[in-house]
């Protein structure tokens, strides 16, 4: 069971890769000066994956709170009423933020730099929202926002795959000028490039750089700033490197197998690398299931928070009792949802501590044909391997963290890509020394069957909290359908694609160990609940029904459960029991069909 908590690598971790980055850096600097950059570091990999968990981090706070305190406090409607009246201070604030939207975007198409681009339609979302808050309700504003969560989510993932494009292109310059004349330095770009950045939340300087704000004035500049200063008037000697690196040409085109690039054509020969088993296509259908399975995600998330929040607020401002049982079950699902968003806080940042090796092994595997002695490139072979210590802190393993921190908050694209990218690597280091990697499987299921277990669970939390409180309060109005609606929709799409995703990655294990079958079984009863609870309960309150098996009449806890339903009673709900045989029938037959004419994951899977 100990192998379950492997992925959580401990704070020697940091201290190892800060000394592999110094041990690389003075080397690269005996040789060549330091001009090596790191690939994932140009595209900003690791700080886009970090902006979507701090994106997570605050926008569940914030509906947390809102959901706690707007209900009672009406700050809200305060605001409202002040952009009605004051017509100027709405035309203002909406006129920045819009104004600066539209900047911002036309920056990123004249500049190339993607991070505008997300600060821009953040900045224009955040605008139009306050016009619609103004002229509507908060419900609408609601509506609004679900609905900005997919536009940013989509755009940041987006700007990702612009970035990890530009830097190909950088690179494939390099590598095909003549002469070396054409080369990427260290020196270029909008921060030190060559330092990893040691920190598994956006800090200060790279929150700026989110909104399109250069965090730090480049190594170029300053060091023009300093030989002008020093020598101005005088001729000096333009940079003419060496030849081109074997081992960086190595790295690009694992990179571009992993974003396959249109220039690459459909894999058709045997030995494409894109044929590997575990090789996750980008495009089309695929890229569509991957961006919805990490909306959903993101929907649960804000969205049991949000009910968290109201149904902690009710308790705590006296509205409901500890004594009335329905309030008291709701207020342990909301600490119970809130327990599972810190857990999967937990298990994220533990993972992104790790992945923050990912620059470090980068520079060691591009830096080992530009050193001159056969010890120094020994080193650095074995250092970007982690041959010595073998603590799972090599380049394979840095890009399966990255991965399964963007799966754990919903960013399914930018998994997809990063799991792709440690596939290649692999394959490259296996193609390319005597050395080949145990497990990918087996790891990959490690690092990312922790934020399917949390996130399904989660959706559970969800499925119940919405059935207390809409089985309590009843559904009045075509306002409350639809929320009503949407947390069935939400649940039912979160819970399948989790699912799917977790028996692709059981499925593709050499060796199930007995832990691995038992956190897939989890999988496999969390889906289950969820299924049953919509079915039984979430569905036939939302179509008005709820005197399930006549349980109005026959059991006080249910009436007590239920109060709004029951008040309403109809005749015993006898589609229900239709709704049950026929769900049991389903699955009956789907587990029947798997185990006689395949294995039991082709529910799941299209091999």
């Amino acid at each position: 069971m100990t192998e379950m908590f492997a992925s959580m690598q401990d704070s020697d971790a940091l201290a190892g890769l800060t000394e592999r980055q110094a041990f690389v850096t003075e080397e690269i600097k005996e040789e060549m000066e330091d001009s090596v950059v790191p690939p994932s570091q140009r595209a900003f990999v690791l700080r886009y994956i970090k902006a979507v968990s701090f994106g997570m981090y605050v926008t569940g706070a914030c509906l947390f709170l809102i959901g706690l305190l707007a209900p009672h406090f009406g700050y809200l409607d305060g605001v409202q009423h002040l952009l009605i009246v004051e017509p100027f201070v709405l035309l203002v604030l909406s006129g920045i933020l819009l104004s600066f939207g539209f900047v911002q975007t036309f920056r990123s198409i004249k500049t190339t730099k993607p991070h505008y681009l997300l600060s821009g339609v953040l900045f224009f979302l955040l605008g139009a929202g306050l016009i619609l808050f103004s002229v509507t309700d908060l419900n609408w504003t609601s509506k609004y926002y679900i609905a900005c969560v997919g536009i940013a989510m989509y755009t940041l993932q987006y700007c990702l795959e612009w970035e990890f494009d530009i830097m190909m292109a950088k690179f494939l310059r390099q590598i095909r000028s003549e002469k070396g004349e054409y080369r990427l330095k260290a020196r270029m770009g909008d921060e030190v490039l060559t330092q990893p950045i040691m920190g598994s939340v956006l800090n200060f300087m790279e929150l700026k750089w989110i909104f399109g704000c250069n965090t730090h004035k480049s190594r170029e500049a300053l060091d023009e700033e300093q030989e002008i200063n020093e020598f101005w008037g005088n001729f000096r000697l333009r940079d003419r490197p060496d030849m081109v690196n074997s081992t960086e040409d190595q790295l690009i085109a694992a990179y571009r197998y992993a974003s396959n690039t249109t220039d690459l054509g459909p894999a058709i020969r045997q030995e494409d690398p894109r044929l590997t088993e575990s090789y996750e296509p980008g495009d089309g259908f695929s890229r569509f299931m991957n961006f919805m399975e990490g909306l959903t995600t993101q929907l649960s998330w804000i969205t049991s928070l949000a009910f968290a929040g109201l149904e902690t607020g009710k308790l705590v401002f006296g509205e409901s009792s500890v004594s009335e049982t329905p309030r008291i079950i709701a207020v342990v699902l909301s600490c119970l949802s809130v327990a599972a968003f810190l857990c999967n806080i937990y298990q994220a940042q533990s993972m992104m501590t790790t992945a923050l090796g990912l620059p470090v092994a980068e520079r060691e595997w591009i830096a080992i044909d530009v050193m001159d002695k056969n010890t120094d490139k020994r080193d650095l072979r074995k250092s970007v391997m982690d041959e010595q210590e073998q603590r799972r802190l090599n380049l394979t393993y840095f890009w399966l963290c990255a991965a399964a921190v963007a799966d754990s908050w919903g960013a399914g694209i930018i998994c997809k890509l990063c799991s792709n990218c440690a596939l290649m690597t692999k394959c490259m280091i296996e193609e390319g020394t005597a050395f080949e990697f145990i497990g990918f499987a087996k790891a990959r299921f490690q690092l990312m069957i922790w934020g399917n277990v949390i996130n399904i669970i989660q959706v559970f939390f969800l499925a119940m909290m919405s059935v207390m409180w809409f089985g309590s309060y009843g559904i009045k109005n075509t306002s409350d359908l639809f929320w009503a609606g949407y947390v069935l929709l939400i649940c039912f799409l979160a819970a399948g694609l989790r699912i799917r995703e977790s028996a692709k990655l059981w499925h593709a294990m050499e060796a199930q160990a007995s832990w691995v079958n038992q956190l897939f079984g989890v999988m496999v009863v969390a889906f289950a609940c969820v299924m049953l609870v919509l079915i039984t309960c979430l569905i036939p309150i939302i179509l008005g029904n709820g005197n399930l098996f006549g349980s109005c009449d026959k059991s006080v806890l249910y009436e007590e459960l239920f109060p709004h339903l029951c008040s309403h009673s109809q005749s015993e709900n006898a589609a229900a029991y239709w709704v049950i045989v026929g769900s049991i029938s389903v699955g009956i037959g789907l587990t029947i069909g798997a185990f006689l004419f395949g294995s039991p994951t082709v529910v799941f899977i299209n091999r």
